[in-house]
């Protein structure tokens, strides 16, 4: 969508045709955010293994609010887990890391992640 897009505009000022191809409501408005750790952490790693050229993980942290948020996204699923917790962010760190070494190895992802 180019910058300063609005779907209210979209909806009113264009032909049916282009509704079909962009509709009302993304994925991002509709999903949540994971309330425990190990449930993102899980749904995170399945996502990554399902298709690995397609995922991206952003980490986000606000200083005004103190909340570190991790999403990570196929562009058809989007996973959210959002925190305020010191304790926290070495369980994001040590996720992170894995998915990076996943990233960056040459061999099969199968077994990987259920051996650590």
């Amino acid at each position: 969508m180019p910058p300063g897009f609005c779907f209210k505009q979209l909806y009113f000022a264009t032909p049916l045709k282009y509704l079909i191809r962009y509709p009302l409501f993304t994925v991002y408005d509709i999903m949540p955010y994971y309330q425990t750790w190990e449930e993102f952490a899980r749904a995170a790693e399945k996502l990554y293994l399902t298709d690995p050229m397609k995922v991206r993980v952003v980490l986000k942290y606000r200083h005004c609010d103190g909340n570190l948020c991790l999403k990570v996204t196929d562009d058809a699923v989007c996973l959210q887990y959002k925190t305020d917790q010191a304790q926290d962010v070495k369980k994001i760190e040590k996720l992170h890391g894995k998915l990076m070494r996943l990233m960056v190895s040459k061999e099969s992802h199968s077994g990987a992640m259920e051996t650590d």
